[in-house]
């Protein structure tokens, strides 16, 4: 599901085998470096001693990957140095809605995940909310949308509706949501929660070309910055 580089490794969500992989695009040696091929589960540690269940979005700041765990309802710590895998927020096999520090707050099914170095910004998807993790406190608040309510709605907070959002990138200054359920992308101030339709029209799918909601998507889920466009 997810990828992402550090240096000139790739790592690789590998998602039904519960598993973190980094890929050398130079050798193409590819070496399992957390999580256990096929084992399911939950457990913090080292290496092939941590469990996943189902990972899917990652992000990179620093030296450490953050992961979404997303059927242990969770988001997951990576040292790329030391392959210590850590519960960061949420709990395992306890999916919810709930703000709150760290093992207090609750997601349902997190997927896409990204960061603007001071905080995580994670779509959880079943949920239909884009959430906020604060990296120096642990403190998760929901963003955008209203946690249980399925729609499209553009707005500020919880009078932002989302269906199903997968992907979520930074570009510097803004946050943009592959909102699959509604067929659009969205574009999201992490200041004020303000939520807005960059392209698509909610609702309706399709393949057209064109100019914002001229354009049509199906279903969109992945989303990257590459710093000209999205």
């Amino acid at each position: 599901r997810g990828i992402t580089s550090v240096g000139d490794y790739l790592y690789v969500a590998d998602e039904v085998n519960n598993s973190i992989r980094s890929v050398d695009p130079t050798t193409r040696a590819v070496t399992t470096m957390a999580g256990s091929g096929g084992a399911s589960g939950s457990a913090d540690g080292t290496a092939s001693t941590a469990r996943f269940s189902f990972p899917f979005g990652m992000a990179l700041s620093g030296a450490t990957l953050y992961v979404t765990d997303s059927t242990n309802h969770t988001v997951r710590s990576v040292d790329t140095a030391s392959w210590q895998v850590t519960t960061i927020a949420g709990r395992a096999e306890t999916p919810g809605s709930t703000d709150g520090a760290r093992s207090a707050a609750r997601f349902y099914g997190p997927r896409g995940i990204a960061t603007d170095g001071l905080s995580l910004y994670v779509c959880d998807a079943q949920n239909h909310t884009v959430r906020e993790i604060g990296l120096a406190t642990g403190e998760v608040a929901t963003l955008a949308g209203s946690a249980g309510t399925a729609g499209y709605a553009d707005g500020v907070g919880a009078s932002a509706w989302f269906r199903s959002p997968q992907g979520i990138a930074w570009d510097g200054s803004r946050l943009y949501v592959a909102d699959a359920g509604n067929h659009v992308v969205r574009g999201i101030d992490p200041e004020s929660g303000d939520v807005t339709t960059v392209v698509g029209q909610g609702g309706a799918p399709g393949i057209d070309d064109g100019v914002g909601q001229a354009a049509r998507f199906y279903q969109p889920h992945g989303i990257a910055w590459d710093g000209d466009r999205k």
